[in-house]
């Protein structure tokens, strides 16, 4: 038996995802779903907050400073071009 693990982060599963899922249960494996919310898996199928392995949340945020930084070194590197 082969553990896999996945992440997902859009909407529901479509049919061919769900299809893999199955065929990999169907082959004798164990699959777990990362993803930030719930989904409705196939039986079997194992879903875990993708918090567990990268706290989201916080790379949002620490994103959201990165870019904040971005546009106020954008804006005094204008400032500084325009004084000549």
């Amino acid at each position: 038996m082969t553990e896999l693990a996945s992440f997902w982060c859009g909407g529901a599963l479509g049919p061919i995802e769900l299809a893999s899922l199955r065929s990999f249960l169907g082959q004798g494996d164990s699959i777990t779903v990362f993803s930030p919310h719930p989904l409705d898996l196939p039986e079997g199928v194992i879903w875990r907050d993708a918090q567990e392995r990268h706290p989201l949340y916080g790379w949002r945020k620490q994103r959201r400073l990165m870019v904040d930084k971005v546009h106020a070194l954008r804006h005094l590197i204008a400032a500084r071009r325009d004084r000549g």
